[in-house]
Order: C-alpha cells, then sequence, then structure tokens
C-alpha cells in the first residue's frame, strides 16, 4: 500500500572501520563497517503514527496470503462489501432507533462479518476495517485509510504499551578493539529500560554456517554458486556476533532497534552497567518460553523480545555495557592470543581509503602510491580493489553529458586511465590530473554451436565512448573486490553472544527427539559469495 509509506532512505551511510587495521587489530572484521544510514519524513508525521518504508515492488510476492495482502480485485470486493454493509445499516437502523442503540447494533453486526473470518480466512476478509466508525471513510476514500487508522495511537497509548526508542546513540566505543559503541542520550536510573530488544529467531545455528566453493562442479552454474558441504564450515556469517545463543542450545535470538546491536562487553565485572531480562511489554508469544525451540522455531514471525535494563544509575553520554558470558570471553581472548596478521596486510586500502588518498596525491605526484595508468605496474595496496570507474557527473562538467541525457541515468563508467601528470593553474600551483577514456563494456555467450555447454563463457567486450583531457582525481570511483573487506574474512572473530543461565526457560534445554522444522535450503547450492563478472575489470588493473 504505497500511501501508506511515510519515510524513506535518506542516504546509503558510511564504511567506518572505527580506526582498527587489519595489519594490527584483532577486532578487525568482528563488527560490520555499514553505519551511519538514515532515513527521512516524506511528509508531515502525526504524533503516534507509525513509520512505513517502501521495500520494493517484489517485497510482498507470493506473501500476499500470509500478509493478507488484497490485490486489486480483492480491494474492490472489501469496498463493494463496505458499501452494501453501510447502505444496509442506513436502511436497517439510522431512522428507526436511538442513536446509542444503532451505534451497538452496528458493531455486533460488523463482528459478525469479522466473525466469519473463523470459516472463510480470506484475503478480502481479513482487510476489513476494525473499527466500524470509519467504514463510512473507508467506502469514500479507499481500503488504504483502513489501514491508516490502524496505523494511529494516542500518546497515551504509547505512554502506556510503547517504549523509548531514542536512549541510545552511536559512537566510537572506549572499549579497545570493540568499534563502535552505544551510548546514552539522558540520564537513567537503576531498573529503568535503556531500550527494547526485539528478537528475530534463526531455528539452527548452522543457518550462518559459510562453505569453500565447489570447484569441480560440472554444471557452469554451480561452479559459481555451489558449496563443498564435505569439509565443513569455511566460516560463519558476521550476524553471529549480533545474536545470542549458548552451547546447549542450537537456536539463535538476535535482537533488532536503535543502536542495542552496538552495547559492547564489558572487560570487568564493574564495569557492567546493563543486564538482560525477558520483555513481558513486547513478547508477542510467551508461550515460546514454555515450549521446546522445536515447537516454534520454524514460525516466520517475531515473538520475543528481551528489555536491557540498567543496572545502577547512569549518565548522559556513558556508554553501556553489558556482559557477553564466560563462553564468549574465552572465545575472544582465544582469538587475540592467536592473532597474526597476514603478510603485506600494512599495505591493504578500501575503497572508501582510496577516495581519501586521492586528495593526498592530487598535491603530491612522487608519491610512492599512486592510481596506475596503462602500463603500470599495480600497487600491492591495490590488491584488493577490483574495478576502479569514472564519475558521470565529469563528463557533464566537461561538456560530454548533460543532465536528464541518456548517459546521466548512469552515476559511473568503466574507464582506462591513459596518463597522469603535473597541471598548473594561472597562479602557478600545481596539481595532479589525469586523461582517461570511457567506454562502454558488455558481454555476451559464445554462440558456437561446437561448444559444450559446460564450456561456455561470457566474451566481454569494450565499446569506445569518450576521452576526457585533464581530470582530477576526484573522477575515480573505486570498487572494493568481492568480499575482500574485513568482515568477511576467515581470520574475523565470530562468537555468539551467551543468554544468560537465568533467562534460559527449562523447557529449552529438554531433550528432544525429533528434529526440528526448517525454514532454509541446506542443499550444496546455497549461495554465501557472489558472483564476479568478468567483464566488470578495469584495464588498468
Amino acid at each position: 500500500l504505497h500511501d501508506m509509506v511515510n519515510v524513506q532512505i535518506a542516504n546509503y551511510g558510511l564504511l567506518d572501520r572505527a580506526g582498527l587495521h587489519r595489519s594490527k587489530d584483532p577486532g578487525a572484521g568482528a563488527f560490520t563497517p555499514y553505519t551511519n544510514r538514515k532515513g527521512g519524513a516524506l511528509e508531515y508525521i502525526p504524533a503516534g503514527m507509525e513509520l512505513f518504508l517502501y521495500y520494493g515492488d517484489g517485497y510482498f510476492e507470493g506473501k500476499e496470503e500470509e500478509y493478507g495482502i488484497p490485490n486489486d480485485e480483492e480491494r474492490l470486493h472489501v469496498r463493494k462489501l463496505l458499501w452494501n454493509f453501510h447502505r444496509m445499516r442506513e436502511l436497517l437502523f439510522l431512522p428507526k432507533l436511538p442513536a446509542q442503540l444503532e451505534a451497538n447494533l452496528t458493531r455486533e453486526l460488523f463482528d459478525l462479518v469479522h466473525s466469519v473470518q473463523q470459516t472463510w480466512n480470506s484475503v478480502a476478509l481479513r482487510a476489513l476495517p476494525l473499527d466500524v466508525d470509519s467504514i463510512a471513510e473507508v467506502v469514500d476514500k479507499g481500503i488504504e485509510y483502513a489501514h491508516y487508522n490502524r496505523s494511529m495511537h494516542s500518546l497515551e497509548w504509547l505512554h502506556e504499551h510503547g517504549s523509548c526508542a531514542d536512549h541510545l546513540v552511536a559512537g566510537r566505543s572506549t572499549i579497545p578493539q570493540a568499534g563502535r559503541g552505544a551510548f546514552l542520550t539522558r540520564p537513567l536510573g537503576e531498573g529503568e529500560t535503556i531500550a527494547p530488544m526485539p528478537l528475530i529467531h534463526l531455528a539452527k545455528k548452522s543457518m550462518l554456517d559459510m562453505y569453500l566453493p565447489l570447484r569441480n562442479a560440472t554444471d557452469p552454474f554451480e561452479r559459481e554458486t555451489a558449496r563443498n558441504m564435505t569439509l565443513g564450515p569455511h566460516h560463519q556469517q558476521l550476524m553471529l556476533n549480533y545474536c545470542f545463543g549458548r552451547d546447549d542450545l542450537d537456536i539463535l535470538l538476535c535482537p533488532y532497534g536503535v543502536a542495542n546491536g552496538l552495547v559492547n562487553h564489558a572487560p570487568t565485572p564493574q564495569q557492567v552497567n546493563a543486564k538482560l531480562r525477558w520483555s513481558s511489554q513486547h513478547t508477542t508469544r510467551p508461550e515460546w518460553l514454555t515450549m521446546s525451540p522445536l515447537d516454534w522455531s520454524s514460525s516466520s514471525s517475531v515473538g520475543l523480545a528481551l528489555d536491557l535494563v540498567a543496572t545502577r544509575d547512569l549518565a548522559a553520554g556513558e556508554e553501556v555495557l553489558m556482559d557477553y558470558g564466560t563462553a564468549w570471553e574465552l572465545a575472544w581472548n582465544k582469538h587475540v592470543e592467536e592473532f597474526t596478521p597476514l603478510l603485506d596486510s600494512q599495505h591493504y586500502m578500501t575503497e572508501y581509503d582510496w577516495d581519501d588518498h586521492i586528495a593526498v596525491l592530487e598535491t603530491n605526484p612522487d608519491h610512492e602510491i599512486q592510481v596506475p595508468v596503462l602500463g603500470e605496474k599495480r600497487h600491492t595496496t591495490l590488491a584488493t580493489i577490483d574495478d576502479i570507474e569514472c564519475r558521470n557527473v565529469f563528463r557533464e562538467w566537461w561538456g560530454l553529458s548533460s543532465p536528464g541525457s541518456d548517459g546521466d541515468a548512469k552515476t559511473t563508467w568503466p574507464c582506462k586511465i591513459l596518463s597522469r601528470y603535473l597541471l598548473s593553474d594561472k597562479e602557478g600551483n600545481s596539481r595532479v590530473v589525469y586523461d582517461v577514456e570511457i567506454v562502454e563494456r558488455f558481454a555476451h555467450q559464445n554462440d558456437d554451436e561446437e561448444v559444450e555447454e559446460e564450456e561456455i563463457q561470457p566474451i566481454c567486450e569494450e565499446a569506445f565512448e569518450e576521452v576526457l583531457l585533464g581530470v582530477p582525481g576526484g573522477i575515480f570511483k573505486f570498487l572494493d573486490e568481492p568480499y575482500s573487506r574485513d568482515h568477511a574474512q576467515p581470520w574475523a572473530f565470530r562468537h555468539s553472544m551467551q543468554l544468560p543461565d537465568a533467562l534460559v526457560p527449562p523447557a529449552w534445554t529438554t531433550p528432544r527427539n525429533n528434529t526440528p522444522p526448517s525454514r532454509t535450503n541446506t542443499s550444496s547450492s546455497a549461495t554465501d559469495n557472489g558472483v564476479v563478472n568478468s567483464c566488470s575489470k578495469d584495464s588498468n588493473l
């Protein structure tokens, strides 16, 4: 329902390694480098209204029945049903009955319509408004307004049933190797809730396992995507570090919310200032706490929640720290003790580092590390850079493209760096500039009928577009090689936080003979890594 969308992504965030580098820091790769993504209001949003974001046209495909999303025909059925109900109400009740009696009978009749869902659970019936008072508005404006009314709550209701989500803000952690942390925006007293933690549950820890590619596959698609399950897991996905688990449980509980995933482990017991407790306010399926996870872990909806609670009075600006448990601490200490930087790792730079390095090169033509032109040897610092492209805005500034043109739809173009030299301005100041060739790359399949299907490989071709002379280094956009960043490396630390003993329900540790239903495909074709298009390589590299 696009009419409900009131928030949009305002930026795509930043990449921040929090000052850690793989050449010296065991904490590198143990936390996500992606941060500071923001959203903005598309329109005026009244206090008490729920926030809605557009997930894309394909998000609800195949889920219409599960989520109760009506199609155009079902929307028409809803409006007809409500119009007939509204008309029947006018004919039967309004001219003849006192107002209060008419209102009571109308609600009873509408409850009867809703009760039909128990025997005929159609999407159209599930899309009916819950409040009989909004029927006239829905008939007049569309069923979107039924959902609009559901999305509104009074401030009194929110004070009673909601929790503040703005007690925490992200910042550089005070704990060595921890990366970013969560800091209080205001003072809180002992026992107060710092942040709610709704939990996404994963039925099996193995869902986060990662495997090496199956190199001997005969099918060309499997050669790129299949995984070798016989060797065991190669590593685990980064999400494991943000989930609660236990050695005696197969499930993982992964909290989500504003900055609550940034609460770090306290190095000493004296530094702990927060603890966990089950949330009676935000747990929607409390019966799960009395059932074996085998009976509910295959559910596709969330049902459990924790609260993060202050263990003492806390000041504004103080970093919130909790206890991740003995198992986590032992694993971390072992990782630190065994951490050995890879050879030449001191040269590692991401695409974001290169964006900053360009400014250094602009006034330093003799710097050891340069953007390579055609024929130059690639420096080891470029080892994890997959490609260099040129930003389209420079084509506009050089008069080769105009806003709104077909080329302007592309933000970058493949390019070759032809030369690098010093250019002086009228004041005699010199800077490094480049001559670049803009190209168009495309791939097509080999149509030779004599070639076996499994040997077919894409053929990469280039078409010359134009040459830009004397452009600054800001034209370049560097692209990291897929899975080259710290958090994708097999040496990066992985371990779940420990769910405290006191919070583990007895029913969760009771042995069961049957195996849990699975929500995931565990076949050898599961893709943990992407496929690199060979046509994207830059000839400079």
